[in-house]
């Protein structure tokens, strides 16, 4: 009896010692949270990626092309105009640099071809209202009163027609001339006197060309427009070469004045007209071309080097000395008639080869209301 109780308390005594081997269970903690991925697994190994895709661009509704009308390319009308390439050959010669062209009308009794101012340009048509417009002298104005030449050209271009300048250097005269024979006494520092100021002048001077000579007209059909304007020699100075002697140190810088201008104006046409081959007309100042054999000759002799060829005039309404447009209009009108007109002379008198109108630049303002009002204000039909 004692030995059985002995066991079970000792069977008790076991049982009590292996529950104090057990850990605790600890209930969990409410605010404990456990992020699964779901991307995670059970398995070691990794899983395949799957393959990604782009979703397609959503296109834009795209709005209609808009083509902006452009302008007809410029075509000008180089047979109307100043150019020399669609001249005949026997023609084209006449402002050949270094071509002496000899005799008028091939007849050896008329000497000087280049010299000789008939009133006939060979590249020039005839406008349908009746004559060319020429202005002689300064293309920039001496004073406020003066007009300047881009205004000639601007109130021609609004009627359709074209101006045709005849130019001076900008600046100068033959005060200039006189003023340096006096203040030099040898021909070498005259010469490099008469050159330095021709020089400061040439930057305006082919400034203001470049600009006449990028003008431009439409002509009747709209489509083949032509130049404004075209720009000739009428020697640096304005000196009355009629006067002068020859083998003269005031000839020579007339003649230097000359090759002055016909450098500026390739300068010009090369940078506004590429390729174009231009006219050498010259106009002599108050028309007055060498009496005497000798300066002849020297003359000729640089006009056959540059390709000059001089021009007259028919209609010239002396607007220097009158002013009156009135006197403008009335020349034109004759001009229209192929009649010549000079109202210091009396008006109306003889006739002429070609319509070929004079005018001066600087009194345009005056002048103005009279060769508008000779114009039809339509399209001139070139």
């Amino acid at each position: 009896m004692t030995q059985t109780i002995a066991a079970y308390f000792a069977l008790l005594s076991m049982m009590a010692f292996l529950n104090a081997q057990e850990p605790a269970i600890t209930p969990p903690d409410p605010e404990l949270t456990i992020e699964v991925s779901p991307t995670d697994t059970s398995s070691d190994s990794p899983s395949p990626e799957e393959p990604k895709t782009t979703p397609a661009p959503v296109a834009e509704p795209q709005s209609p092309e808009v083509i902006t009308p452009q302008p007809p390319p410029f075509v000008p009308q180089p047979h109307l105009q100043g150019e020399l390439g669609y001249l005949p050959e026997k023609d084209r010669q006449l402002f050949t640099p270094g071509v002496d062209v000899g005799y008028v009308r091939d007849n050896p009794a008329n000497p000087h071809r280049r010299l000789v101012q008939r009133t006939i340009m060979l590249t020039e048509e005839t406008p349908r209202w009746g004559a060319i417009l020429t202005f002689d002298d300064q293309l920039v104005p001496f004073t406020r009163e003066e007009s300047a030449a881009l205004s000639v050209a601007k109130d021609l271009q609004k009627v359709n027609a074209r101006a045709i300048f005849f130019a001076n250097v900008p600046g100068v005269s033959a005060h200039d001339v006189r003023r340096i024979l006096r203040k030099h006494q040898s021909t070498a520092a005259r010469t490099a006197a008469c050159q330095e100021l021709l020089d400061s002048k040439r930057d305006i001077f082919i400034e203001t060309m470049r600009e006449l000579l990028r003008m431009k007209n439409t002509s009747s059909d709209g489509l083949n427009p032509f130049y404004t304007c075209e720009i000739y020699n009428h020697t640096a100075f304005h000196q009355d070469m009629k006067a002068l002697k020859a083998n003269s140190d005031r000839l020579a810088l007339c003649l230097q004045g000359i090759t002055f201008i016909e450098e500026c104006l390739d300068e010009a046409y090369k940078a506004e007209r590429p390729g174009w081959q231009r006219t050498r007309w010259f106009r002599f100042p108050f028309l007055h071309a060498p009496k005497k054999k000798e300066v002849k000759t020297e003359v000729i002799a640089l006009f056959n080097k540059l390709g000059l060829l001089a021009l007259g005039e028919t209609q010239d309404s002396k607007d220097v000395l009158n002013l009156s447009w009135k006197k403008a209009y009335q020349s034109l009108e004759a001009a229209k008639k192929n009649k010549r007109y000079n109202p210091k002379f009396g008006g109306v008198y003889s006739s002429a080869e070609q319509p070929v109108a004079l005018f001066h630049t600087k009194t345009w303002s005056k002048i103005r209301q009279g060769v508008l009002s000779a114009i039809p204000t339509k399209e001139s039909g070139r």
